[in-house]
């Protein structure tokens, strides 16, 4: 669903009054606001809803048939009508931060460009610098009397990893024609497939495997939360999958996970078919060629090449590298960006659901509060 709000709104920075992917674009922040718990998160996302099922019932292309805008119509009635009149009428007064410092503006104002926030306010059809914050967060967790708040600690350290990743990659892709003071003076030797040796390469593909690790993470997070019983050493993004490890030394799985009965989940769940299916059968067989580069980042030998030079990277110089060029690198890392910040916001949402559930299983039993302190910026040193 994020992936699929963020291709509608690439579409609309160059048809802006395109009537079907308006209302389409609509109907999905209708459900996406549906699964927030966070108020002002919720109210921002229905109110751009309604926006974007307006124009779209009054839009006057030829490609938005009248069937299109009579259904796009009866999802803006599921709203009040001073619902709608307030939307359209008013906005929401927002916070207008400063930043005196003009590359951590600039950094943010990128970040926010590229929809790289952990913050579901990044998916709206307009942006603002109020929404330039990692705000995203787990809501209130039912656990028995005296456990401790592991998930929460478990989000800070996925979103922790996130954040790193993405300033490196935004690093490595700043000012590529001085070179860096750390690479002077080092001894390497030339190759005629012209490979690259730099600090900006190996911080975007830093950047890469720390982003493709966070799949593992995600993994472990979920067999704790949902008490799936599969052992710390076995845990993946593969196997949460199943119910029981198969062969010698295997076992059963305590619970199975059911994609159907929960969202997030659900949208987690394709993600990790995107991975490990094959070719044919993935719905996004792109994840496939981000897999077999993390393989040679990870575990190969692999040359950076500069894409001018790609008629050297057939093996004629060197037949044990795996060649990737620096655009497909780049290109490949932000895909990895958008798909991981996807994966944190839909394992929020699963938790979401799963604790509503809990709540409603739970009924009047009394509930008895934690406070968590905010971690202050201060302290970040």
């Amino acid at each position: 669903m994020i992936l699929a709000i963020e291709q509608y709104k690439k579409v609309l920075t160059i048809y802006p009054k395109f009537g079907m992917v308006t209302g389409n674009y609509g109907m999905t922040l209708q459900y996406y606001a549906d699964l927030m718990f966070d108020q002002t998160h919720k109210t921002l996302l229905h109110e751009a809803a309604i926006l974007m099922l307006n124009n779209a019932i009054n839009a006057t292309d030829l490609g938005t048939y009248d069937e299109a805008k009579q259904n796009f119509k009866k999802y803006l009635e599921l709203y009040a009508e001073d619902s709608i009149a307030r939307a359209l009428t008013t906005s929401i007064p927002l916070n207008e931060p400063k930043y005196d410092d003009k590359e951590e503006l600039k950094y943010r104002n990128w970040v926010l460009d590229k929809s790289l926030f952990l913050n579901p306010l990044g998916d709206l059809p307009y942006q603002h610098i109020a929404f330039a914050t990692d705000i995203l967060q787990l809501p209130d967790i039912l656990v028995k009397l005296g456990s401790k708040p592991v998930f929460h600690g478990l989000l800070n350290q996925l979103k922790q990893e996130f954040i790193f990743a993405r300033y490196q990659y935004y690093c490595g892709l700043q000012d590529s024609e001085k070179t860096h003071f750390a690479d002077k003076d080092t001894f390497l030797l030339q190759f005629e497939d012209y490979p690259q040796y730099s600090i900006r390469i190996e911080q975007i593909k830093s950047a890469f495997k720390t982003l493709y690790s966070l799949l593992d993470k995600i993994a472990f997070f979920i067999n704790a939360y949902f008490d799936l019983g599969i052992k710390d050493q076995d845990v993946s993004f593969f196997n949460i999958w199943k119910s029981e490890k198969p062969g010698r030394g295997g076992y059963k799985f305590k619970t199975t996970l059911r994609p159907d009965d929960n969202y997030g989940i659900g949208a987690l769940y394709w993600i990790g078919k995107d991975f490990h299916e094959s070719f044919l059968d993935s719905p996004n067989p792109q994840a496939r060629r981000i897999k077999d580069i993390r393989n040679a980042l990870e575990h190969r030998y692999s040359k950076i090449y500069w894409d001018s030079f790609d008629g050297r990277a057939s093996g004629e110089v060197d037949d044990l590298a795996i060649y990737i060029s620096e655009g497909e690198l780049i290109d490949e890392t932000m895909r990895l960006l958008r798909l991981i910040r996807e994966a944190i916001i839909s394992l929020v949402i699963a938790v979401r659901i799963e604790e509503d559930n809990r709540k409603t299983e739970a009924g009047d039993q009394p509930v008895v509060g934690i406070t968590l302190l905010p971690f202050d910026d201060e302290w970040k040193r």
